[in-house]
Order: structure tokens, then C-alpha cells, then sequence
């Protein structure tokens, strides 16, 4: 059985070979996504991690919030450093 490859053209990008069935030297083809499928497979990831990410974030920020605030309420003074320690 020969399967032959689709003509795609010298300006074909990934997507139109994966879109229009190439099939490789082994002879796999690839089917094509379906749109709806992909829509609702990147929504729940993004329902799962963007909450995640802020709540990261958030805490990063307020991290670099209190260490400034620390440094202006005597941290330095109180921990004994002296010029540069309190730089990493």
C-alpha cells in the first residue's frame, strides 16, 4: 500500500501539514485537531493554571513589598548588617 504525501506547497507552515493529513516515512498519518475540541481542551487548562499563576505572583509581590518595608523599619539594625548585606 503507498500513501503519498500531500502537496503543500513551498510556503507551508506546521500547521497546514499537520491540518491536511501529512503522512510521515512510517507511514503515520496525522488527523487533523478538531476546533471545538481545542477551544474547550484550552479553557480547562486555563481554568486549572491561571489561578495558580496569581496566587504565585501575588506572592512574589508581596514578598518584594516586605522585604523593602523591612529594611525601612530597622531590619538592618536589628540583624546587624553593615554595607552590603542586605543585598543578595
Amino acid at each position: 500500500m503507498t500513501v503519498e504525501k500531500p502537496d503543500l506547497g513551498a510556503n507551508a507552515t506546521a500547521a497546514d501539514i499537520f491540518y491536511k493529513g501529512y503522512v510521515d516515512e512510517a507511514g503515520l498519518e496525522a488527523e487533523p485537531i478538531d476546533p471545538v475540541a481545542e477551544k474547550h481542551l484550552i479553557r480547562k487548562i486555563d481554568i486549572h493554571l491561571i489561578p495558580i499563576l496569581w496566587l504565585l505572583f501575588l506572592c512574589a509581590f508581596i514578598d518584594r513589598i516586605n522585604i523593602g518595608n523591612a529594611r525601612i523599619q530597622g531590619m538592618e539594625a536589628d540583624l546587624g548588617m553593615t554595607g552590603n548585606d542586605y543585598n543578595m
